[in-house]
């Protein structure tokens, strides 16, 4: 129990969370597109389970026709099975990629201008590196009280080390010294690891539907909240 909490206190000496400054531009927007990059093979693995079974059952009937025709039916199948699914992967690709672009030429284009105000986006340093960010955005499409969490990241090679729950609980003390009353966010169901930390942060799911493309209907959009 000592070694843990000496840990714990090790790495909040080591992490430091703080404002966003100009000079983080280049790096916020680096880190943000990796980790939303890096969403492509989970939701893959989400998604490919429907298709296999689809793709299963036509099997059958391909062999019945093959056993009575040609098994080269059985082999351009195959080849149609594998061509449709690189067709899948690369539309997974390009819907995580127009999210990504949407984000870089809205909030993102002019962070400073973006989080001002009420709103506030929040810096993780690691060993003197920017590692880790999120935003607080308020905005007149809220309701009254109410603040968003968006654009949680951090960098890939150190993740596992509390940094995101940092950030997240350094977002939650702001919200309630500026005297909001609820936090909102949204995520998918391919962000296991997100899902994870906004459940052990106080966080509850109020509604989840699909992915609005028929393709990805697999894919839930998960909504939470967390009443302060």
């Amino acid at each position: 129990m000592d070694a843990l909490n000496n840990k714990d206190s090790s790495l909040s000496q080591e992490v430091t969370i703080r404002p966003y400054k100009q000079e983080d531009y280049s790096r916020c927007r680096e880190i943000f597109t990796e980790g939303m990059q890096q969403l492509v093979n989970p939701v893959m693995d989400i998604v490919f389970p429907r298709y296999l079974k689809i793709a299963s059952v036509f099997l059958i009937l391909v062999l019945a026709v093959a056993f009575r025709w040609s098994l080269w039916i059985v082999g351009l199948y195959i080849i149609l099975c594998v061509i449709l699914t690189a067709l899948l992967y690369i539309n997974i690709y390009i819907q995580v990629m127009k999210f990504v672009s949407g984000c870089l030429n809205s909030d993102l284009l002019d962070i400073s201008d973006s989080y001002k105000g009420d709103s506030c986006m929040f810096i993780a340093e690691f060993h003197g590196e920017v590692v880790g960010m999120v935003g607080m955005m308020h905005s007149d499409q809220h309701k009254p009280g109410a603040v968003e969490l968006q654009r949680m990241s951090v960098s890939r090679s150190v993740r596992r080390r509390g940094i995101a729950n940092s950030l997240c609980k350094e977002l939650i003390a702001v919200a309630k010294r500026k005297d909001f009353n609820k936090i909102i966010l949204s995520t998918t169901g391919a962000q296991s690891g997100a899902k994870a930390l906004y459940k052990k942060c106080g966080f509850q799911i109020v509604t989840q539907f699909p992915y609005p493309q028929k393709v990805l209907e697999e894919l839930s959009l998960d909504c939470f909240e967390l009443e302060i």
